[in-house]
């Protein structure tokens, strides 16, 4: 690490890219320790929003019917105590809507005295003048809004409350105030039309923007379901065309004949590409600890495990997660941007799901799939995975 710091120094690197550079190398570091340096933490699934694609979202009808109850601050810094003492020194909360957790400040202000970077997702509708005014005195590393329109309609639509205009304001607000901040769209078929009108109004604030590449899968107690909600392969593919040329950035179509070929892989491919379960995890509003959000495959409790004894395990089940087979002959194995955990998610891990395979092809082929040729090459003895979508990707 101090070898590197030297090399930035030297090179005139600003502060941002030496922060930039030291959390990516403390990311490969803590990979390969299997050191939990970065939590995501689901304070409480309510919300005061009501989106029809929501993954999360229980109301407190529902939540009682789970027969779980969502973690009070002592439960939550108890969890976070213990994390701390094993290495994490990054965390993010969320939710539903992480604001609405009735003790949020004493949870953020716990990580805070610990030295721990906070990032808070939300979906701007409490981000008022006073709570600007704590996040001013207490900074976050960032905050997250996701907006889902440019307009009360479309808003209507996808969430089922009329407050562009009130989010519209609370990103401002933090603008104004210089808090770092970026913004998610979560494309679906109630917003497709408008998603466009989104980015033009953000790109004029000069505000960083990410689009979601596919809707999570709605947990069973949700009652929610996105499988005619999501947008199409050749919709998503026609989104990023028109982003791109809003960027005025070109895309290059790319030949098959440019496909890195890996050799073939006799061994079945095990682990995650990413950090998850490596190097972060995630603890959901009822406690449950898993290696991200979208996987709850490798839960483990906490109210009965400890912190530790619930890393370890997490860890260990993620380290031998199967690929699916079809993965091993694949290729497009190197620059495939599927998580193999959307493989898992349509209910046979030890197969690919073809339509996800289908769509990396065409990403790849219409050039939405950015490489480097020569880091491919070296790739083509490492074995590694491309992965895309997520945090740690």
């Amino acid at each position: 690490l101090l070898e590197l710091l030297d090399q930035l120094e030297k090179r005139g690197a600003s502060d941002a890219e030496k922060i930039a550079s030291v959390r990516t190398y403390l990311g490969y570091r803590a990979r390969e320790k299997g050191i939990p340096i970065r939590g995501t933490f689901e304070l409480t699934p309510l919300c005061n929003l009501n989106c029809k694609m929501c993954y999360v979202h229980l109301t407190k009808e529902k939540v009682q019917l789970t027969g779980r109850t969502i973690l009070s601050a002592a439960q939550w810094i108890h969890i976070m105590e213990q994390a701390i003492a094993e290495g994490m020194i990054g965390a993010t909360l969320t939710g539903g809507e992480a604001l609405l957790h009735p003790e949020f400040d004493d949870i953020y202000l716990y990580l805070q005295e610990k030295g721990v970077e906070v990032s808070v997702k939300s979906n701007g509708i409490l981000l008022t003048e006073d709570r600007i005014r704590f996040f001013l005195q207490y900074p976050p590393k960032k905050i997250q809004i996701t907006l889902y329109g440019s307009n009360d309609d479309v808003y209507e639509k996808v969430t089922g409350s009329r407050c562009f205009e009130k989010v519209f304001d609370a990103i401002c607000r933090v603008k104004k105030c210089k808090i770092p901040m970026s913004i998610s769209i979560t494309p679906n078929k109630y917003m497709k039309d408008d998603v466009l009108n989104v980015i033009r109004l953000l790109e004029k604030m000069e505000i960083e923007v990410g689009i979601n590449s596919h809707l999570m899968e709605p947990r069973c107690e949700t009652g929610n379901c996105v499988e005619d909600i999501d947008l199409s392969t050749d919709e998503y593919i026609e989104l990023y065309k028109q982003r791109a040329m809003l960027k005025h950035l070109k895309i290059r179509p790319i030949p098959e004949t440019d496909v890195p070929i890996p050799p073939l892989h006799e061994v079945p491919i095990v682990g995650l590409p990413c950090g998850g379960g490596k190097s972060s995890f995630a603890v959901k509003w009822n406690g449950i600890m898993s290696s991200c959000l979208m996987f709850e495959g490798v839960g483990v409790d906490l109210s009965i495990h400890t912190f530790r004894n619930a890393w370890v395990s997490v860890h260990e089940k993620v380290e031998k997660l199967l690929f699916p087979g079809e993965c091993l002959k694949c290729e497009m194995r190197l620059v495939c941007p599927a998580c193999v955990l959307q493989h898992d998610q349509s209910g046979n891990a030890v197969h690919a799901n073809q339509s996800i395979c289908r769509r990396a092809r065409r990403l790849f082929a219409e050039g939405l799939v950015t490489y480097n040729k020569d880091e491919m090459e070296e790739m083509k003895n490492e074995e590694a995975v491309c992965c895309s979508g997520c945090d740690e990707g």
